[in-house]
């Protein structure tokens, strides 16, 4: 999260770190963002994030990453939040995640109208970008990706 925390930066964007204290004790939280809030809870944090996100893009990540990712997908399915919803599937990473998802459709466990509409998966970091403008469309906008 610092590297594309310090590319935003870097290109005079805006970067707000949302921590809870546990883990501002336990980690070098980043002294660079424009702001930087330590919440009481992973709950609040989440309540934030979501508050202030324009959309929500999952990188290659662990299991902080896949709660968070999934619990967004499930409000988006339930109409709780309206905001784009992608994975940057760098590689293939979420290749696993995605047959499964498509195998809860297949399976009658998750409706068929939800399947990949919530979750679109892009393979490069220019895609999504192009895409975020409330819709992952696939869009052809370019970003560095070097850094």
């Amino acid at each position: 999260m610092g590297a594309v925390a310090d590319a935003c930066l870097q290109d005079g964007g805006r970067v707000i770190g949302v921590i809870p204290h546990a883990l501002a004790a336990k980690e070098l939280a980043h002294q660079g963002l424009t702001e930087l809030r330590v919440v009481g809870s992973m709950h609040e944090r989440k309540a934030i994030m979501a508050d202030l996100a324009d959309a929500f893009i999952s990188l290659p990540g662990g299991y902080g990453t896949w709660d968070e990712f999934c619990e967004t997908l499930t409000w988006s399915q339930l109409g709780i939040q309206h905001k784009a919803c992608g994975l940057l599937n760098v590689n293939g990473y979420y290749d696993p995640l995605l047959a499964m998802a498509d195998r809860a459709v297949s399976c009658s466990s998750c409706p068929h109208a939800v399947g990949r509409r919530f979750c679109p998966a892009l393979r490069t970091a220019g895609q999504l970008y192009g895409s975020t403008g409330r819709q992952m469309d696939g869009g052809s906008a370019q970003v560095n990706t070097d850094r």
